[in-house]
């Protein structure tokens, strides 16, 4: 990945947070609602699923009402480099025609240079949520036990790929 990958998640409030990525000139900034979906526990188990399955492609659904943005995660069996990609697609409504969606930030890289952003930002979001008072304001419980299997995960692509060097 050729370009510096930056994500940030605002405070929730009232349901609502705000996301935003950032590579290059590429640049993508969303409010984005607690429900239909439990869109942040599902990007976190599809973070994790990335650095650890081989080959998937797993779609986090986000609710923008009316608009609708899919993340896209995939990874390549065959990938020599274990590369992934990252796809956002904005449906202008809930019915999610493929002829209505298009491609808002596409990403494809090293699965720990995807991954790390999106981490530390989780991380950051996790180290605030009491002052933030993140379960009222997002209206769901931040999903912990799944944070803390994709820290798992991180830890261990990086000593993985530690070894791989020497």
């Amino acid at each position: 990945m050729s370009k510096a990958f930056r994500v940030s998640f605002n405070s929730p409030q009232s349901g609502w947070m705000s996301l935003s990525l950032k590579a290059g000139e590429q640049a993508l900034v969303a409010a984005v609602s607690h429900a239909p979906e439990d869109s942040l526990r599902a990007l976190i188990e599809a973070l994790r699923a990335t650095l650890c399955e081989s080959a998937h492609t797993i779609t986090v659904k986000w609710n923008c009402e009316p608009e609708e943005l899919d993340f896209e995660f995939k990874s390549e069996a065959d990938s020599a480099d274990n590369r992934a990609s990252l796809r956002v697609l904005h449906f202008p409504d809930h019915r999610r025609r493929k002829a209505t969606g298009r491609t808002l930030f596409s990403l494809v890289g090293p699965k720990l240079e995807l991954c790390l952003p999106f981490w530390r930002a989780l991380r950051s979001l996790h180290r605030d949520i009491l002052t933030d008072e993140f379960e009222r304001n997002w209206r769901r419980p931040f999903p912990e036990t799944e944070m803390q299997q994709l820290t798992e995960a991180v830890r261990a692509y990086k000593r993985q790929a530690k070894a791989h060097t020497r």
